[in-house]
């Protein structure tokens, strides 16, 4: 096995001359033994007169090619003693399994980091995210109802179809306008992001408390326009926020568990609204309800800075 190794990574052929003793009679066979081959390479002295090549007799006693002979002889010795040492059994098996063992290590460590990097659970200890997911998760609630059964609504207090589908419109334009506008606020220096995040959500809020009051078209189209600019604020001021109160280097993996707090109370929210309007027969208190919500939610971020305040001061 080593003996063929060996041979297989020679660069030529080497030869050496044998005597043949039917023929008397010299040349050039191939080496079966490349270890013994090379063993029994002479290491040319320098000062030697005495040796032979057959090629060239007249540039026998050149000192440039005894060096260079003396030369590729070590580095052949050299070679077939780093392969020996390659491909010893013991070795080999032993280095095998250690190198194995290394890069499961270094597998298992490369995964648990992947995982900590893109699942970091130590923000669920952080009051500040526990607060604002808190937040969040309240204004998901209601979010949504206004878009679904604003229509409904309209409907419910004699309002025609035709006139009823503008109001969900009027929303959606409205709430892109906002998105616009409340996003170039916050980028203004003398615009706390906080406070103005908190003002819009409160005023929703309160817009959505007194939307059951308002019986004419006038009046619903209005709650559509408040109801769609102060939304946009929840939308664009979001992952602002995140960096403000966390910082640049955890905003992955804060939205992105935020936004489960957000699709759990998505799946709940609107669904409520529906079961609130089998049992009474009326989309007042469900708006009444999720204007709560979401008023709440605002009024919570307004606390947010003593709560961080206090959490640096431990």
């Amino acid at each position: 096995m080593l003996e063929s190794k060996i041979t297989e990574s020679l660069p030529t052929v080497f030869s050496k001359k044998v005597e043949i003793a039917e023929t008397e009679k010299s040349f050039l066979a191939p080496c079966r033994d490349a270890i013994e081959c090379t063993k029994s390479f002479p290491i040319l002295n320098e000062n030697s007169r005495n040796f032979s090549l057959e090629q060239n007799s007249s540039q026998a006693n050149s000192k440039t090619q005894v060096r260079q002979i003396n030369k590729s002889t070590l580095d052949l010795m050299a070679h077939i003693r780093s392969l020996q040492s390659i491909t010893t059994p013991t070795s080999k098996s032993l280095s095998g399994l250690n190198l194995n063992r290394v890069i499961d290590i270094e597998e298992g460590n490369s995964n648990k980091k992947k995982i900590k990097k893109f699942i970091d659970f130590s923000l669920l200890k952080d009051p500040v995210f526990i607060f604002f997911s808190i937040s969040n998760f309240l204004t998901s609630l209601g979010f949504n109802a206004p878009f679904i059964y604003i229509v409904d609504q309209a409907n419910s207090k004699g309002i025609p179809t035709n006139h009823a589908d503008f109001l969900l419109a009027t929303i959606g334009i409205s709430n892109t306008i906002g998105r616009i506008i409340l996003g170039i606020l916050s980028d203004m220096k003398r615009v706390n992001r906080l406070y103005l995040y908190s003002t819009v959500l409160t005023i929703c809020g309160i817009a959505t408390c007194i939307e059951p009051l308002f019986t004419t078209y006038t009046g619903l189209l209005t709650y559509s326009v408040v109801f769609g600019f102060t939304s946009g604020g929840y939308v664009s001021l979001t992952s602002v926020l995140l960096v403000d109160l966390l910082g640049l280097d955890k905003l992955t993996n804060a939205f992105g568990m935020l936004l489960v707090f957000q699709g759990i109370a998505t799946l709940i929210g609107p669904p409520s609204i529906g079961i609130l309007y089998d049992i009474f027969n009326s989309y007042s208190i469900p708006f009444f309800i999720i204007g709560i919500l979401i008023g709440i939610s605002g009024l919570m971020c307004f606390f947010i800075p003593f709560i961080k305040a206090f959490k640096q001061k431990n």
